[in-house]
């Protein structure tokens, strides 16, 4: 009989153990899932500002075609196309980061 309590204090000892260690794992994994989703949200912020901005610039090279000045209004367009391409970088920046 001593044996097996001696068995049994340590089962219990070993599986209150590993319920401490779940607790621990959760703790973290729940801490690691808010910090992704805070990163996930910069992210998407990030690229509603590029819209934005593009959208500005799109107004600007409009105003600037009307006024005459094509000249300008190229160099605006291009600033469009340069923002476009860091908006698509910064969209595969938070799909990437959305599945980590």
């Amino acid at each position: 009989i001593c044996v097996v309590s001696q068995a049994a204090e340590h089962l219990q000892s070993f599986i209150a153990d590993c319920d401490r260690r779940t607790e621990l794992a959760k703790k973290r994994l729940v801490e690691t899932q808010d910090e992704i989703s805070a990163e996930v949200a910069a992210k998407a912020e990030r690229v509603h500002e590029l819209n934005e901005e593009i959208g500005k610039l799109l107004a600007r090279a409009e105003q600037l075609g009307g006024e005459g000045n094509v000249d300008e209004a190229q160099e605006v367009l291009e600033m469009v196309e340069k923002t476009r391409g860091l908006k698509k970088e910064a969209e595969v920046r938070e799909i990437i980061t959305a599945l980590l």
